[in-house]
């Protein structure tokens, strides 16, 4: 439009346009309401690229705009003919032709999204936030790689993160791809790197060092445009005060901030949701942006969102309405407690009850929670006045609610409290839109509520009803407690998530109130139990010296006992070996001094454990015995097929088959007799163990098979990682390399996850086997040095010496004789000190090899011979066939055909019996070689079992 004044009619923006040159301009004759904008434009610019006319495409729209007619305007939506708004200015048609004839790009939507960057939860789909959208769109430009939506809990952060992938991603603005981490399952910083540094490079990334790792990340984000999530970044570090502990390690935290450090000022940016400012990220790695209420138009379609279920319209002429949206600032909580009234209500009602309760809360200093707070007290005025008093039970809560669990609350409160209720009391919050039921009569507790009533209700109000409510939160939180501490993962995983944060609660309460010793034990013990489970031993050693602490200040023997045992496993899983046995003999002295046999049958076991560990097999099994005399005379199966089944393990360590397998079946017999399922999952997966060093791959797969179904219908992704890999050893004793490393790297991934060093040193180990079966030596000995530097970090001296031996076979592969036998006799010092017979002769065999090819034979078989000795007396078939086809070749480089055919044959007959097609084809071929060089006999064919004559 020009304004009537105006003296140029060139005044207004599009003639402007037409005479600078511009051919085409589409203008607005008058304001445009958004809404309008939105049926316009998309028909518009469909039309456009298909005509290439923009006269036509201006018309397309309108015509759209003619047939949608409804409008979000002050009188909510109302039809406008506003399709006369958009002109054409035209001094001469562009043509736009060429566009119907380009090629149209792949239908691929580009790079896709990760698959939890979908958001398939939310009813209301992603409405509104064009300011938070705008916010991260401009912090994209910003140097700092780190773009923090921080806010409340339930406020939208994640919601916000997924419908901004989702924006960039429908505006190709993903640039090359996404990665979404989710952080309340991770345990250390290496896993994000990795799974990154997998996608982008190919699994090979995984042996890089961590510097080198960070180098290559760094460069390639920095110069090319991906946007990862970091969503629920607040357990990094863990927030003071509350439930929420910290996740990782000070290293792993440092990593993390390295990682945005390097990134500032590239391409790539990090959106990182969390409930915590994250004020040790500092403000040149991290960008914050609050998020708060929706703003503006958002407003009103939220609302019109809301009021449409309840067959309501709005007026955005109503002077009142306008003032209660005001007053509810935008936040969707308040305005889904609030906006439902107008049903019964009038909107100067529900204004006057929302100020009245602001005066009487008092300014907080954050205007936004002050309003959300009176929002709530209005919700809590709505409440029938007998059903009040159950909000302070509800003020000890935090995330979730049990309404069988309250019952039992109230009634220890007052006998007469009965569940009717109670039902109409969560009922009436759930259709306020302060609980959401989950079903079961389990309730999920919106973040605002919680803070809400511990603004007006604190936990630890000094009056009497008060107290007795945390009483009885205490003591129903600690018998839940003491239900889970002895429970396997599996079944404590659900519990703990809807109660963990309320364990936490009650313990601060049980402090408060100065409660006896077990009522705070108890709590203390299943948090630290389950972070133990989790593998979160940051946080189980912090619990359990904590519990150690209060024990010994009360004097309660038992309990610091109990704790001091629980710290030795925590060491013992961290394979610190010296500081767990520290901690077992503290506990042993308790125990033994107070007469305490069963607890202490306990500690003996983990003493055995410890021992065996360290290959000290003798003093293992010894206290295995001692624990398992204790458990047999007191009738404790549990305990008894426990201990049947470390003996299996030192039985399997020695090679003795039989035994071993007579320990796992007695052990299993119980667990199943008990219904113990993770119990024989563990029993399959050593059967499994011992089919395998018998080289009966199909048996041992159907073991493994058997164990794996357990750990996933469980959820143990400890023991699932732990027979993934098992499965790729069976893949690569049958040469399915390919299928090997699919299994090893299954296996992997959860062991980085969960901060499992020393489980992913020993499939780091077998990827680099792997490599080198495949002659990719310097992938080999990345793998090895990789799982090396662990070993030796944590003094594993077998694993050490295994490792040594490989990186031999690599300097042996490659004709480095002398740097082979330098790797040989170094893992030989380790072998011969622990006592490991197996892995001395697997040893005394490679030295063999090394002086057969310097062509020193007489030295090759001195060394062969000490291997085979050891190899017939542990009943290693396929082991000394490896050593009799290595005599046959040392036989036949010297010209003693009758000697090499002999010991040819012998071999032969163990690949033929264990069907290894690979070995009896290289026999056979040797064989071969003999007849044609003028040996005797003919070579057996394949399939046939004759015995081989004497060596």
């Amino acid at each position: 439009m020009v304004d009537q004044g105006a003296k140029d009619p060139f005044a207004s923006v599009a003639a402007a346009l037409l005479k600078s040159g511009i051919r085409s301009v589409v203008a607005m004759a008058y304001s445009l309401y958004v809404s309008g904008a939105q049926e316009f434009l998309p028909a518009f610019y469909r039309d456009l690229f298909r005509t290439g006319d923009v006269a036509e495409a201006a018309r397309a729209g309108r015509q759209r705009m003619f047939q949608q007619k409804d409008r979000v305007c002050a009188r909510g939506r109302y039809p406008l003919d506003d399709w006369l708004v958009p002109v054409v200015y035209q001094q001469e048609p562009f043509d736009f032709s060429f566009a119907a004839k380009a090629k149209k790009a792949k239908a691929d939507g580009g790079p896709e999204l990760p698959g939890e960057a979908r958001d398939t939860e939310n009813p209301y789909g992603f409405i509104g936030r064009d300011g938070a959208v705008l916010a991260l769109e401009r912090a994209m430009h910003r140097k700092p790689a780190g773009l923090l939506i921080q806010g409340l809990g339930g406020v939208g952060k994640t919601t916000l993160a997924r419908g901004f992938l989702q924006w960039l991603q429908a505006t190709d603005g993903l640039g090359k791809g996404g990665f979404w981490f989710t952080f309340q399952d991770i345990r250390s910083a290496e896993f994000v790197f990795n799974r990154m540094g997998e996608a982008l490079f190919g699994p090979q990334f995984i042996t890089t060092e961590m510097g080198p790792k960070l180098d290559t990340l760094a460069e390639v984000f920095r110069e090319n445009r991906f946007l990862i999530v970091w969503d629920n970044f607040e357990v990094v570090r863990g927030i003071p005060g509350t439930a929420v502990a910290a996740m990782l390690s000070d290293e792993d935290q440092a990593l993390l901030k390295t990682f945005l450090a390097r990134l500032r000022g590239g391409q790539t940016k990090v959106i990182i949701t969390s409930r915590s400012d994250e004020e040790w990220l500092e403000t040149t790695n991290r960008y914050e942006i609050p998020l708060g209420g929706l703003q503006g138009e958002e407003r009103w379609d939220y609302c019109e969102v809301i009021l449409r279920d309840l067959g309501l319209t709005i007026d955005r002429k109503d002077a009142d309405l306008v003032t209660l949206m005001d007053l509810l600032g935008g936040h969707p909580l308040a305005m889904r407690v609030i906006l439902p009234r107008l049903a019964k209500l009038k909107a100067a009602a529900l204004i006057q009850a929302l100020q009245s309760n602001l005066t009487a809360l008092g300014p907080s200093g954050d205007p936004a929670q002050d309003k959300l707070f009176a929002t709530l007290r209005f919700a809590e005025q709505s409440l029938p006045d007998d059903l009040r008093p159950l909000l302070v039970p509800l003020a000890l809560h935090e995330r979730f609610v049990d309404a069988d669990y309250l019952e039992n609350m109230a009634k220890q409160v007052d006998p007469l409290w009965t569940r009717a209720p109670i039902d109409r009391f969560l009922g009436a919050l759930a259709v306020a839109g302060l609980l959401n039921d989950r079903g079961q009569g389990i309730f999920e507790m919106h973040p605002a509520l919680t803070g809400f009533l511990r603004s007006t209700r604190p936990p630890g109000a000094s009056d009497e009803p008060g107290e007795r409510w945390s009483r009885a939160f205490v003591n129903l939180m600690g018998q839940l407690a003491d239900d889970l501490a002895p429970r396997e993962l599996h079944e404590q995983r659900g519990p703990i998530f809807l109660h963990g944060a309320n364990f936490h609660v009650a313990l601060g309460e049980a402090e408060r109130l100065k409660m006896d010793f077990l009522s705070r034990a108890l709590i203390i013990q299943s948090l630290a139990v389950h972070a133990l489970n989790t593998r979160n031993f940051q946080e189980a050693a912090r619990l359990f010296e904590r519990l150690a602490t209060l024990a010994n200040n009360l004097g309660e023997a038992e309990g610091e006992a109990s704790a001091y045992h629980q710290l030795g496993m925590i060491a013992q899983e961290q394979r610190d070996f010296a500081s767990a046995e520290q901690w077992y003999r503290k506990a042993m002295a308790i125990k033994e001094k107070q007469g305490n046999e069963h607890d202490a049958a306990s500690t003996y076991h983990q003493l055995g454990m410890i021992a065996g560990e360290q290959r000290d097999f003798a003093s293992a099994e010894q206290w295995y015995c001692k624990a398992m005399a204790i458990f047999e005379k007191q009738g404790n199966e549990h305990g008894v097929a426990s201990t049947y089944r470390q003996l299996g393990m030192i039985a399997l360590e020695r090679r003795d088959f039989a035994g071993a397998e007579q320990w796992y079946r007695k052990s299993m017999a119980i667990e199943e007799k008990q219904g113990n399922e993770h119990g024989a999952a563990i029993s399959y997966h050593q059967l499994g163990m011992i089919a395998e060093e018998q080289r009966d791959f199909a048996s041992a797969e159907q073991w493994y098979r058997k164990s794996l179904a357990i750990e996933e219908k469980q959820g143990d992704e400890h023991g699932a990682a732990i027979t993934y890999h098992q499965l790729g050893v069976i893949a690569q004793e049958q040469r399915d390399f390919a299928g090997a490393e699919q299994w090893y790297r299954k296996s992997l991934a959860i062991k980085e996850k969960q901060g499992d060093e020393h489980g992913a040193a020993i499939t780091y180990h077998q990827l680099g086997m792997i490599a080198q079966e495949q002659r990719d030596f310097v992938s080999a000995e990345q793998w090895y040095r990789k799982a090396l530097a662990i070993f030796e970090k944590q003094g594993n001296e077998h694993g050490v010496a295994s490792t040594y031996h490989q990186l031999g076979r690599i300097a042996e592969e490659q004709r480095d004789f002398a740097g082979a036998e330098q790797w040989y006799r170094k893992a030989l010092a380790i072998v011969e000190k622990q006592g490991d017979e197996h892995g001395t002769a697997i040893t005394y065999h490679q030295l063999g090899m090394i002086a057969q090819e310097q062509r020193d034979f007489a030295s090759a078989e001195q060394w062969y011979r000490k291997a085979m000795a050891i190899k017939e007396k542990q009943g290693d078939e396929h082991g000394a066939a490896i050593t009799y086809h290595q005599l046959g070749y040392s036989a036949q480089e010297q010209r003693d055909f009758a000697s090499a055919e002999q010991w040819y044959r012998k071999s032969l007959a163990i690949w033929v019996k264990y069907g290894d097609k690979h070995y009896e084809a290289i026999t056979r071929s040797n064989l071969e070689i003999l007849r044609e060089a003028g040996g005797t006999g003919s070579i057996p064919e394949p399939g046939e079992t004759e015995s081989p004559p004497p060596a």
